[in-house]
């Protein structure tokens, strides 16, 4: 099996020759002058020369669709073989034609369109140079076994492969012959390498403007920074935070002060409830005292509280409102609080904490080296967005830039044109 498979793979195999070809280092700004040396006036356009070799190509593509079919339905003349053998051929016969039917039909989608271009006929000759050794390496082994069961279809399908390359590369040697197709491709390629240069240019222009924005901003965002660290650590904003301590401690203050009106009102909250349904009447205004008991206070001017209250104790003593023992001695312990007196100074002091808390917040608000230590925040923020935004600039344009592969576009050209001109050739920009 192994002679076997050496034996079929030499009839594919081909001898390559080493070309030597002059050797070349053109810049490219005087690439244009080199090629004009170069281009004869008479190239000949290949669309004509190859018509020929792509009509051989259709018959080949066409040949090889007959025998895959030949193959596909052809029965075998020894029918007294064992299952295990005839498994092994149906399994390589199937991936043999499939493998078969998959290439033919690559070459196929370029080869058989109404007009092949000059492009048209490179990307054919290209895919076929790409897929051929593929299709070697995964029929060999099928195709060795069919040999055993099929010699004369197999090999009718493998003579056309032989053929298909063959005349593919006589197809390619024409392609590499000098041509007016192949002379306007590779001015094209040139003047895609001149527009990419030229947006390369406008990129880097703009990246090394976003270069000196970006440390322009980076060290006033840097000068900022320092100015606010020199203000934290001045005596005039330790003296600030220290009012934002007193500031706060008086805003908790005040909360307490509130918590003990709240209190007083939490533990009579059963007996004003039991109260209101006794009089209906008292109910919205002892509701207001629950809900919120120091504006319900500020409101009530004439202090009417004092006499709902003196109310609810009497009925409360009178265990009108059904209130449990305990309870009770706690409710009337608060009721006798809450006087006029006490609740009057309630009041002052409590309107004297929240000016001595606006008072503090006023000087907290106003303070100078609060201001300097804002503006000083400010400017680090807005110095530090705009270095960002810049340092965001340079690296889309180094994005860009390496978008435009221009290394990859100059080696293809360079490609083409050693093919074209047989001239061993290196660009440099």
């Amino acid at each position: 099996m192994r002679q076997l498979i050496k034996k079929i793979a030499g009839f594919f195999r081909t001898e390559e020759v080493e070309v030597v070809l002059p050797k070349h280092t053109v810049p490219f700004s005087d690439l244009d002058a080199w090629l004009e040396q170069r281009f004869q006036q008479n190239a000949k356009s290949v669309t004509e020369l190859a018509q020929p070799t792509l009509e051989k190509i259709d018959d080949c593509l066409f040949a090889l669709n007959a025998n895959l079919t030949k193959l596909e339905h052809a029965e075998l003349r020894n029918k007294n073989i064992g299952a295990r053998e005839l498994g092994i051929m149906k399994g390589n016969k199937t991936s043999y034609i499939i493998r078969s039917r998959q290439f033919h039909a690559q070459l196929s989608a370029i080869a058989t369109q109404d007009k092949l271009e000059y492009i048209d006929m490179k990307a054919l000759a290209s895919l076929h140079s790409k897929e051929i050794n593929s299709y070697h390496a995964a029929t060999l082994k099928p195709y060795a076994v069919l040999q055993h069961f099929f010699a004369n279809e197999a090999y009718a399908v493998a003579k056309n492969i032989k053929d298909l390359d063959e005349v593919l590369k006589q197809l390619q040697q024409l392609l590499n012959k000098q041509s007016l197709e192949a002379i306007t491709d590779i001015r094209k390629q040139i003047d895609l390498v001149k527009q990419k240069i030229h947006q390369k240019e406008k990129l880097l222009v703009e990246q090394k403007q976003a270069e000196e924005d970006y440390n322009h901003f980076k060290e006033l965002e840097t000068q900022a920074e320092e100015k606010r660290k020199k203000i934290e650590e001045s005596g005039a904003y330790q003296q600030y935070l220290a009012l934002l301590i007193e500031k706060d401690a008086a805003s908790k203050k005040t909360d307490a002060h509130l918590h003990i009106l709240r209190q007083h009102f939490s533990v009579l909250d059963k007996a004003l409830r039991k109260f209101m349904k006794m009089q209906p009447e008292k109910e919205q205004f002892l509701t207001s005292y629950l809900e919120n008991p120091f504006t319900a206070l500020e409101q009530d001017t004439s202090f009417s509280l004092i006499s709902v209250l003196t109310l609810v104790r009497q009925e409360l003593l009178a265990d009108a409102l059904e209130i449990k023992d305990d309870k009770k001695e706690k409710t009337a312990d608060e009721l006798s609080i809450l006087t006029e007196e006490y609740l009057r100074s309630y009041l002052a002091e409590h309107h004297l904490l929240l000016q001595q808390q606006k008072e503090l917040e006023k000087r907290c608000s106003s303070d100078f080296a609060k201001q300097q230590y804002n503006e000083a925040a400010y400017m680090y923020k807005t110095y530090k967005e705009k270095a960002d935004a810049y340092s965001q600039q340079k690296e889309k344009c180094a994005a860009e830039i390496a978008t435009l592969t221009i290394p990859e576009t100059l080696l293809q050209l360079q490609n083409d044109i050693q093919t074209c001109t047989k001239h061993d050739l290196e660009i440099v920009l």
